[in-house]
């Protein structure tokens, strides 16, 4: 379907931008594989688009956010290709969907394997996603390649990516062989709107339970419903403590806690704001970081936490949340 093995945004960019090249020096020393290139480039050059947000800045999966936006509208212009967006990319394990402005991109992939020769991150962030409203960026996740190992993992965790973590252990850990396996992908229409749905088995070895996540975009964008559900499946494994719902925000976005429990978010330049309102967890507000280019960006995160010790005798717990557009 066109994208890199390593899942990584920042990567797959790069490699596009070095096959182009390659096929303008094999055009001219007339060697006769543009035909080849070209298919490849084409393939990678819509992948890439998918997931561009209205800003073009590319989501921040597994480590992205190195490549500004101008550098990427380059490289895709080199590519000679429309201006196509694929909107579901199976076998590299992505999703893209979108009702009037807003537009959501969600991982529904296996994470890719380390492999220490091509120096490869393997992503913790198997069904998180981002939003974003026209050209401005809602959720995110933290993104940044770091040179530093250490730096490196800890962006690339379960807890640097809006998605659900059990007791804040990644989804899958390569070095014990528990890699996260999605199944049940599913896009399309649905009352009054599109709903997507994944679930996978990253905690199933650990912890004995599925994470099933249901996302519903309202007609028009202005209403986001989720749902992440946690099932218990009988087997063995530790006893989780704590489930927990994280939703990084983008630099340009600020959010308070209202008196009802709501969070009251705001765009910068933007006069509409959004609500969140969820139920099953207790929320909060935290400290996060965005990696814009290289560049490091104070923000917030909107974090639920449900204690789910109880969950072997209840089978499930789910949480459900919702961001809806206000005009007051």
């Amino acid at each position: 379907d066109g994208g890199h093995v390593s899942r990584m945004p920042d990567r797959h960019m790069l490699l596009l931008r070095q096959l182009v090249e390659l096929r303008i020096a094999a055009a001219y020393a007339g060697v006769g594989i543009e035909e080849r290139l070209d298919e490849v480039i084409k393939k990678m050059g819509t992948f890439g688009r998918m997931w561009r947000h209205g800003d073009g800045k590319m989501a921040n999966f597994n480590g992205a956010g190195m490549i500004n936006a101008a550098h990427v509208e380059e490289i895709l212009n080199r590519t000679g290709t429309s201006s196509k967006v694929l909107q579901q990319a199976p076998l590299s394990g992505f999703m893209r969907f979108a009702s009037g402005r807003t537009t959501l991109i969600l991982d529904t992939g296996t994470p890719a394997s380390h492999d220490t020769s091509a120096d490869f991150t393997v992503g913790h962030g198997t069904l998180s996603f981002e939003m974003s409203i026209g050209n401005t960026q809602l959720i995110v996740n933290t993104g940044q390649t770091a040179a530093d190992p250490n730096l490196r993992h800890l962006l690339c965790s379960t807890s640097a990516h809006s998605t659900v973590s059990i007791d804040d252990q990644n989804s899958s850990d390569p070095e014990s062989g528990r890699i996260a396996r999605v199944s049940n992908v599913e896009v399309g229409p649905a009352t009054g709107g599109i709903l997507a749905t994944a679930s996978h088995d990253g905690f199933e070895s650990s912890h004995g339970i599925l994470h099933h996540r249901k996302l519903y975009l309202a007609a028009g964008g202005g209403n986001l419903r989720g749902s992440d559900e946690l099932e218990y499946t009988g087997a063995p494994g530790e006893i989780p403590r704590y489930a927990i719902l994280r939703f990084h925000l983008h630099n340009r976005v600020s959010a308070a806690i209202l008196g009802n429990g709501q969070v009251l978010i705001k765009i910068k330049g933007n006069k509409t704001g959004w609500l969140f309102k969820a139920a099953g967890g207790e929320v909060g507000l935290d400290n996060s970081v965005y990696f814009d280019a290289g560049i490091r960006h104070s923000c917030q995160q909107i974090v639920m936490r449900a204690p789910i010790s109880e969950i072997r005798t209840l089978a499930r717990h789910e949480l459900k949340w919702a961001f809806r557009r206000s005009d007051s």
